[in-house]
C-alpha cells in the first residue's frame, strides 16, 4: 500500500506535469495562430504570387517586412518568418525569400501532408543556435504552379524556460 503522502505528491505530479502540457499546447497554439492569420491573408498571398519580372518589387518588400516586424513584436519569440516559394521572380535575400529547394525535404513532406494546416516541422539549427520550426503550405487561395511555404523560427529559449519552469516545480516536490 502506499502512504498517503506518497500519493498526494503523485498526484500533485500528475497536476504539475498536465499544467506543462497546457501551456506546451497554449505556447504552440499561439505560433500556429500567426500561420493562420498570415495563410488567410489575400495580401501575402497576391505578393508571392506575383510576376516580379517585369516590376520591382519594393512595394511587396515593405509590406511583408513591415507585417513581419509587427508580428514579431508582439510574439517576440519569434526570430524568423521565412517563405520558401517556387516563385522565380521572387528576391531571394536568404533573410525573409528562400527558393524551395533549399527547404530540408523531411519538414517539406510534413508541410505537404499537412496541406495547408500549420504545424510544428521540427528543430532548426542555424549559426550556432537551434530554433523551432513551425510552418505551413500557403494553398488558401489559388496560386497556379507557384508553391509556397511560410515559417515562423522560434528561439528555443522560450520553450526552454517553460520546460525550466515545469523542472523547477518537479524538484520542489
Amino acid at each position: 500500500p502506499i502512504s498517503p503522502v506518497v500519493e498526494r505528491e503523485y498526484e500533485r505530479l500528475d497536476e504539475d506535469m498536465e499544467k506543462g502540457i497546457r501551456s506546451l499546447e497554449e505556447m504552440t497554439a499561439d505560433y500556429e495562430t500567426v500561420l493562420d492569420i498570415l495563410y488567410v491573408d489575400r495580401s501575402t498571398h497576391l505578393y508571392l504570387c506575383q510576376d516580379y519580372s517585369a516590376q520591382g518589387f519594393e512595394k511587396m518588400f515593405y509590406y511583408l517586412d513591415s507585417y513581419f516586424q509587427n508580428i514579431m513584436l508582439v510574439q517576440n519569440d519569434i526570430q524568423k518568418i521565412c517563405i520558401y516559394s517556387t516563385n522565380p521572380t521572387l528576391p531571394q535575400d536568404r533573410w525573409y525569400f528562400f527558393p524551395q529547394d533549399a527547404f530540408p525535404k523531411n519538414m517539406y513532406l510534413k508541410v505537404m501532408q499537412k496541406n495547408g494546416a500549420a504545424d510544428f516541422l521540427g528543430v532548426w539549427k542555424e549559426d550556432r543556435a537551434r530554433y523551432f520550426m513551425f510552418g505551413c503550405l500557403m494553398n488558401y487561395y489559388s496560386a497556379g504552379n507557384i508553391c509556397n511555404i511560410m515559417t515562423i523560427q522560434v528561439k528555443s529559449e522560450a520553450f526552454e524556460n517553460l520546460l525550466g519552469e515545469a523542472s523547477e516545480e518537479s524538484r520542489s516536490l
